[in-house]
């Protein structure tokens, strides 16, 4: 069974690069700090998919293909503040 099977919400996670995401951990972590109201946002370096927060790029987004039908994306910070873990989620 996959996990589209139990997504009750229709909700997509953007895979991200893992080693931006850890070499960008510290910028991560100050953004989360410094903003109350985080902004994530898909921007392009050439035909490349990049997420970036607040203006600050990520890193490079792995299932770009799969987001055609998705019209807005959000930080689930909840899931950041309990378990340190940036996840970026879609919605239709």
């Amino acid at each position: 069974m996959t996990f589209n099977e139990y997504n009750y919400n229709n909700e997509l996670i953007l895979k991200l690069n893992k080693i931006e995401v850890q070499k960008n951990n510290e910028k991560i972590s100050e953004v989360f700090k410094d903003y109350e109201i985080l902004k994530p946002k898909i921007i392009f370096n050439g035909s490349n998919p990049y997420l970036a927060l607040n203006h600050i790029i990520v890193a490079e987004i792995e299932n770009y293909s799969s987001l055609e039908t998705f019209s807005k994306i959000y930080v689930d910070e909840d899931y950041y503040y309990n378990y340190g873990e940036l996840i970026i989620k879609c919605k239709k």
